[in-house]
């Protein structure tokens, strides 16, 4: 991983001159991530990405979907394929999740528009084993946290996750997989953008919904009606079967993967959503 001068000094061989305006590096992620400033005063996102797989993933979904998305993404201007580095135009705004405006009806209808641009940047792809996949996922997640969970919590997700099995092909189509206020961008005029491609590939449409279900959501059917007025559409009955499957999935999962990276927070919020859905007290979506 670059050091903070590697990065800068990286940066300017394709802005010119930059200052460092702040580091915004998730704690517990695996990338560098920089604001920058150049001698123009316009401002510019720097990340330097740890992982091949995962820079090879992020600079496909900059190039080839986020343009669907006009305004409403990030601009890619450079990337170098040996450092492993993007460089993107930074968007004006703060996080949804910082104002207050994760709450506004306004906000997840933009939110929901965008989304359904990016699944539409490219035609949906048919993949018979995509659903089955998950159940042989879950066991791997079960056999990573075994000592974290409860066996009534294990008989639980394996149980719900169990549909996906026997499925069949179902459309994917390029999602963003962290779609939630934290990754919206809110202008002064109220405008939204959506940032942060890194864990985009192609998936089952329903998967970026999954976040919104278990926390604005609830409690709030307005807000998930907003983000599916501006979809265009709201899921069928089957794709609420999908949805739920996915929802557990994901619990579980976080569980796990939160406990592994020290991140408490987030494991209670695993737990406190799979505790929700076995006492049937969380409807999804």
């Amino acid at each position: 991983m670059l050091t903070a001068d590697d990065l800068l000094g990286a940066c300017e061989r394709f802005l010119g001159p930059v200052t460092l305006v702040s580091d915004m590096s998730w704690q517990l992620g695996d990338n560098k991530v920089v604001q920058l400033s150049d001698r123009y005063g316009r401002s510019w996102i720097a990340k330097a990405v740890r992982y091949q797989e995962a820079y090879e993933r992020e600079l496909y979904a900059l190039r080839r979907w986020a343009p669907a998305l006009a305004a409403g993404a990030p601009a890619l201007l450079a990337a170098d394929d040996q450092l492993r580095l993007l460089i993107l135009a930074s968007r004006p705004g703060r996080l949804a999740e910082e104002t207050g405006a994760e709450t506004d009806p306004g906000v997840h209808e933009q939110a929901g528009l965008l989304t359904r641009r990016l699944h539409d940047a490219e035609p949906p792809v048919l993949d018979g084993d995509i659903a089955a996949s998950a159940v042989r996922r879950l066991e791997v997640w079960i056999a990573r946290g075994a000592h974290l969970l409860s066996d009534e919590d294990i008989g639980f997700s394996r149980e719900e996750v169990r549909p996906l099995a026997t499925i069949g092909p179902v459309p994917k189509v390029p999602c963003h997989l962290d779609n939630q206020p934290r990754n919206w961008l809110v202008d002064d005029a109220g405008t939204v953008s959506l940032i942060d491609f890194g864990m985009c590939k192609q998936e089952v449409w329903v998967k970026d919904v999954r976040r919104l279900c278990v926390q604005q959501w609830v409690g709030r059917p307005d807000l998930r009606d907003a983000f599916f007025a501006g979809y265009g559409r709201g899921p069928t009955v089957a794709e609420l079967t999908l949805l739920r499957c996915y929802v557990v999935y994901s619990a579980l999962s976080t569980i796990v993967y939160a406990s592994e990276h020290a991140d408490a927070g987030f494991e209670e919020q695993g737990r406190r959503t799979l505790a929700e859905l076995r006492a049937g007290t969380l409807t999804v979506p």
